[in-house]
Formats: C-alpha cells, sequence, structure tokens
C-alpha cells in the first residue's frame, strides 16, 4: 500500500514545503509538479517564462492542448454556467451584437437561416404568420405565458403538432431549455 505523501522539496527554491503548495501532474510518481506554486509563478511571471509560455501557445502541441483544455471546460457544468453568466452580461450582450453586425456574423446568421429553411421551407413563413398574429392581438405573447413543460415564463412557441399548413397555429408556450429539450427528443 503507498505511503500518503505529506511534504516535498521544492526543486526550484530547494525548500521543504506542504504537499498542498504544489500542483497536481499526472506523470510523476508523486503525482505533483516539481516546482512549488510560488516559484512557478514567480516564473511565469518573468520575461522568460513568458516567452516560453507563448512559445509553447505558437507550438502545434501547445494549440492541440488548448484546444482540448477549452473543449472540456465549455462541456463542463463550471464552463457552462460561466458562458451564461457572460452572455447575460452587459459586457457580453455587447460583444454579441457587434458580433452580429460585423460581416462573419451575418455570414453566421445566413448560414443559420439556410439551414433552418432546409430544414422546413415554410418554416421562416410560419414563424412570421405567428409573429403576425401575436401583433395583432390574436396570439398572446408567450412571454406573458407559463411554459407548457416546466411552469418557468416562456420565451416562444413551439409547434408540437408540425409545419403543416392546418397546424400553423397549434402552438405550445415553451421556454428555451424545454424548446431545446424537445428539439432533441428528451421531453
Amino acid at each position: 500500500m503507498a505511503t500518503k505523501i505529506i511534504s516535498k522539496r521544492c526543486s526550484k527554491c530547494k525548500e521543504i514545503k506542504s504537499i498542498s503548495e504544489f500542483y497536481h501532474d499526472r506523470k510523476p510518481r508523486d503525482r505533483f509538479k516539481s516546482w512549488c506554486k510560488l516559484c512557478r509563478k514567480k516564473y511565469r511571471q518573468s520575461p522568460k517564462g513568458k516567452a516560453a509560455h507563448k512559445h509553447y501557445q505558437q507550438s502545434e502541441k501547445g494549440k492541440v492542448a488548448d484546444r482540448i483544455h477549452v473543449k472540456h471546460y465549455h462541456q463542463s457544468e463550471k464552463g457552462k454556467a460561466t458562458w451564461k453568466r457572460y452572455l447575460q452580461s452587459k459586457k457580453g450582450k455587447a460583444t454579441r451584437k457587434r458580433y452580429l453586425q460585423s460581416e462573419k456574423g451575418k455570414a453566421y446568421r445566413k448560414r443559420a437561416i439556410q439551414k433552418r429553411q432546409k430544414f422546413s421551407p415554410l418554416y421562416s413563413k410560419i414563424i412570421g404568420k405567428v409573429n403576425y398574429e401575436i401583433q395583432a392581438g390574436r396570439l398572446t405573447n408567450p412571454t406573458q405565458l407559463p411554459c407548457h413543460y416546466c411552469g418557468k415564463p416562456a420565451k416562444q412557441y413551439h409547434h408540437h403538432l408540425g409545419y403543416e399548413l392546418a397546424h400553423w397555429f397549434d402552438v405550445l408556450p415553451v421556454c428555451i431549455p424545454c424548446h431545446k429539450k424537445i428539439h432533441v427528443k428528451l421531453l
């Protein structure tokens, strides 16, 4: 049975420190970095450390590692919550608005519309008709209704019977999370 390590000697400053003063690392036998956190921080802030970090980020290995790290972070609960908070902040809203007004953002929106129209050629026409009915007062604005599935405030309508002409106005008020779940067949 392996003994539990409680202290370790930093190979940079040569001091014996508590194991909590070292970052985890999968490769070494003891599963901790050889330099303590303080020495690593000093090195990263030095010109030599900054240059080494920049060189690593620009290397192919660094780019792959960054993509993997970003992908895992954005798929984690913490990453999703942080992204959601950012998008709801003033800075996030302004950034998104600037992006959607840029050439890249306009191209993205155009591709999204084409993808939707490919999925259902009548989709844009139906959404336009539903919005017209809301503005005319013949359909209640979905934001004034509770979600059909979870009871939270609704944001949009869902065509639960399909997009055929007979069902254009057979809609259910739903919140955005429930609408996404419906379309991936979770509800």
